[in-house]
């Protein structure tokens, strides 16, 4: 399994790949996130979760692969940007 993600991870790292296949499940095709409009973010992520009653903490979750893109949608239109 672990060469199966691998491999997946390093497909999807390209732009034009990722925009293609969340145009194909999000958008039924339509070509709304541009390949370079997307921007890379660090898969390792921080938060500080607050509870009540509980002090602050800590914690780390990995992620495969995060990119960034700025989603509008309007009556007519829908357009991303990085």
């Amino acid at each position: 399994m672990r060469d199966k993600d691998a491999a997946t991870k390093a497909y999807m790292q390209d732009n034009r790949r990722f925009a293609d296949a969340f145009n194909f499940y999000l958008y039924d095709g339509r070509q709304v996130i541009k390949p370079e409009k997307l921007k890379p973010l660090d898969p390792n992520l921080i938060a500080a979760p607050y509870g009540k009653g509980q002090k602050s903490q800590q914690v780390e979750r990995m992620r495969d692969l995060l990119k960034h893109a700025t989603c509008r949608t309007t009556a007519r239109l829908t357009s991303c940007s990085g």
